[in-house]
């Protein structure tokens, strides 16, 4: 079930799958002659708009009550003109966005260390998780905690991005107060927390019964492949004979994390390939203890090492659920054409497209759809989504939660346990 909720670390985490290509905005808006007279029927008539925005910004000037910001209002119209698209994905950064951005995604930052969820339609903010060894954890802030007020400021109905960017992040060694509702004990606490330096924890694991390993991944960042790799080793060396990979609730992220994960569990083989509207993309391919990566549209083929060589050939159940999306799919779906992996939970979002995040030269930058990926066998992720070997949902009072359940009351992991058992 797709609960219409976004998520992130302190801060919301790309919602989707990012291929970086480092080019300026010279190189972004410049084409060839070719492309250029091909695609003229399709530009805007931009002096036809530059009149209409004058003939706007003369009424501004002359009407409107309040003083105009006009750096806002600039980027206004590069918002204005993304959203256009119709496309929810596709959008324009302003340079403090796309710092913070760039931050996020790197799995870095200066905050409290948790991990917060906010349900679209009520607004309610839940602190979903907290880090190991963050400042929120040492003041006393616990999961399932709503954030309702950060320096004495209402953020009940505020928007998560903006509740993170505008009173959570900070600088190094400053306090906020986090006023919060805890619904086990029905009361209000405050918490007056240090902001530091946070390393964000995208990977949980933890061995359960039967020499069961279960690790839980939050989001597909920069960080995420290393993470990973140590909790296997660390649930090898106690003794895991099977393993739960749980990817629910899981945005996505960043594919070449996702992809290098898949290369240190699977046999040889394609990972994941790429088509844009010409039919051109991306090739990623597992082979002998390298991933290789082919591009159709000119660039040179290129191999690097694997974090982790060879393939892990452990029983393994993929846990995912209406809120895994995006890169998650693309590792579920990966794992189920290889049949290295039960799929266990409920149809996963049907995000299957893909980002590229262009930086242009003021520091700005634009997030902008532009292929769709595929797994081995050529699924087709988007709009339909990954379907499960097993369909399990959750029962009772979490049937519609935010939050997972504890493990004894979770029915997707409980079934996972025992088709491991079997």
């Amino acid at each position: 079930m797709k609960k219409n909720f976004k998520t992130g670390l302190i801060a919301g985490l790309l919602i989707g799958v990012l291929a970086t290509a480092g080019i300026g905005s010279a190189a972004f808006f410049a084409t060839d002659g070719f492309t250029n007279l091909t695609m003229e029927k399709n530009r805007l008539d931009l002096r036809s708009i530059n009149e209409n925005i004058r003939d706007l910004e003369t009424m501004i000037d002359e009407d409107y009550l309040n003083k105009k910001d006009n750096e806002q209002l600039e980027q206004y119209i590069y918002k204005g003109l993304l959203a256009g698209l119709g496309d929810p994905y596709s959008e324009y950064y302003t340079a403090s966005e796309y710092k913070r951005l760039k931050t996020e995604t790197t799995g870095n930052y200066c905050g409290i260390g948790v991990r917060i969820i906010q349900e679209s339609k009520t607004m309610k903010t839940t602190v979903a998780e907290v880090f190991e060894d963050s400042p929120a954890l040492e003041a006393g802030m616990e999961a399932d905690d709503i954030i309702k007020a950060v320096n004495d400021v209402d953020v009940s109905t505020m928007d998560m991005d903006e509740i993170v960017n505008n009173h959570i992040l900070g600088k190094e060694g400053t306090k906020i107060e986090m006023q919060v509702y805890r619904p086990s004990i029905k009361k209000t606490l405050s918490f007056d927390i240090e902001r530091r330096q946070v390393e964000a924890q995208y990977v949980k694991s933890e061995m359960l019964q039967n020499k069961i390993g279960y690790i839980s991944i939050s989001s597909f960042a920069v960080a995420t492949t290393n993470q990973f790799n140590s909790a296997i080793k660390n649930l090898r060396r106690q003794g895991a004979e099977s393993l739960i990979i749980d990817l629910r609730n899981n945005p996505g992220g960043v594919l070449n994390s996702a992809v290098d994960m898949l290369a240190s569990l699977l046999p040889d083989g394609v990972l994941v390939y790429t088509k844009d509207k010409n039919g051109k993309g991306d090739h990623y391919e597992s082979k002998d203890g390298q991933i290789y990566y082919k591009n159709d549209n000119g660039y040179k083929d290129k191999a690097y090492p694997k974090k982790d060589s060879g393939k892990l050939e452990l029983p393994m159940a993929v846990l995912i659920n209406g809120d895994s999306a995006s890169a998650s799919e693309v590792f579920a779906q990966a794992m189920k054409d290889y049949q290295w992996a039960t799929i266990i939970g409920t149809q996963s979002y049907g995000k299957g497209i893909v980002q590229n995040l262009i930086p242009l030269t003021d520091g700005t930058a634009v997030k902008l759809t532009v292929s769709s990926y595929y797994t081995k066998n050529g699924s087709v992720i988007q709009g339909k989504g990954v379907t499960p070997d097993i369909k399990v949902e959750q029962k009772g009072k979490w049937k519609n939660s935010t939050l997972l359940p504890p493990h004894d009351e979770d029915a997707q992991l409980q079934r996972a346990i025992k088709e491991l058992n079997q």
